[in-house]
């Protein structure tokens, strides 16, 4: 007991260390306000980002893969609660598996994976190009299990890979959090799933779909009962506000309410979303004896991936500069 106390201590602090080297939202504003890519990736050697990698345009991707995998591994090798870190770390893995079906229906290799998981992306893709489950969690390869018998019947359309994996990931998620002794953990899962679903309703409103659609995208791990969506149906949303369950939710629909009525994309809501989650993070990264200190320096670390991938495409792209800052996410520093 007091030799793996001494070590989780060690690895808290090493986390919290590594916490204050990502980048701060002034520098990824300033980044983001570049003239082009050749200007921002200067500015992030200059901060020092992944270690004063120089990177090009060419292969910024690769450094930013290397970056997740690193503190992938950072997670893995020093978690005393791997239930849960691992329902962190398994996104990364749902999400290789649904590039991987797409593609092995489609008969093409993935361009690129989502690093930062449990299984390499590109074994994960080779073993499922071979229909072989065996290695996988049984709820992955149930799934996958599934979305073979939906295509062998003609049921090709690849959002049935997006649905059934979600569905999937999120009961994953459910069963870790039994064993998992993080209340922040299960309150980000909880925060995760209510978001997810209340934007999902409004996307399934919008598009004029009916309940079974919901149910099939049903993020169960969430606080608000599915009785309150089935309520919400049969008065079309239009009593969200006042029926709504939990108080921590109410400015965060207020924005989602807005942008379905505007009938404006969902992006605000997301990052709504995002900061709800890692207020939740926030508050507990500062418990050096649980594991909280690895989840939140590795969310910081997605974060600013996510953030400075953002950034090179879309000024690769000549997006607004003001579209770009909208997008970003907070940092975790």
């Amino acid at each position: 007991g007091k030799i793996m106390q001494a070590s989780y201590l060690y690895a808290s602090g090493s986390a919290a260390i590594l916490t204050t080297k990502l980048l701060s939202d002034e520098k990824i504003r300033r980044v983001a306000e570049s003239k082009d890519t050749d200007e921002a990736l200067r500015l992030l050697f200059e901060a020092g980002y992944a270690d004063g990698v120089a990177m090009t345009s060419a292969d910024f991707e690769d450094t930013l893969a290397a970056q997740m995998r690193q503190a992938a591994e950072f997670v893995s090798e020093n978690t005393a609660d791997r239930a849960a870190t691992d329902c962190f770390l398994l996104r990364a893995d749902y999400l290789n598996a649904k590039m991987a079906m797409k593609c092995k229906y489609a008969r093409k290799t993935p361009a690129a994976y989502a690093y930062g998981g449990l299984f390499d992306g590109q074994k994960l893709f080779e073993s499922l190009s071979r229909d072989d489950y065996s290695a996988l969690p049984p709820e992955m390869a149930e799934a996958l299990g599934k979305i073979d018998e939906k295509f062998f019947e003609g049921d090709r359309n690849p959002a049935v890979v997006d649905d059934i994996l979600d569905t999937a990931y999120y009961g994953h998620v459910s069963a870790l959090l039994k064993n998992c002794g993080s209340k922040a953990v299960k309150d980000y899962f909880a925060a995760e799933a209510d978001t997810k679903n209340l934007i999902n309703f409004f996307r399934c409103l919008k598009a004029g779909f009916g309940k079974e659609t919901f149910d099939g995208v049903f993020a169960a791990c969430g606080k608000i009962p599915r009785g309150f969506f089935d309520e919400m149906f049969a008065s079309n949303g239009e009593k969200a506000a006042e029926n709504l369950p939990c108080d921590e939710y109410r400015d965060f629909l207020e924005i989602l309410l807005r942008e379905y009525k505007s009938g404006v994309a969902m992006a605000e809501s997301e990052a709504r979303a995002a900061d709800l989650k890692k207020k939740i993070m926030y508050s507990a990264k500062d418990n050096i004896e649980g594991i909280e200190p690895l989840v939140y320096y590795y969310l910081g670390k997605q974060t600013e991936t996510e953030n400075i991938r953002l950034i090179l495409v879309c000024l690769k792209n000549r997006v607004d500069k003001k579209e770009i800052v909208k997008r970003l996410r907070e940092s975790y520093v």
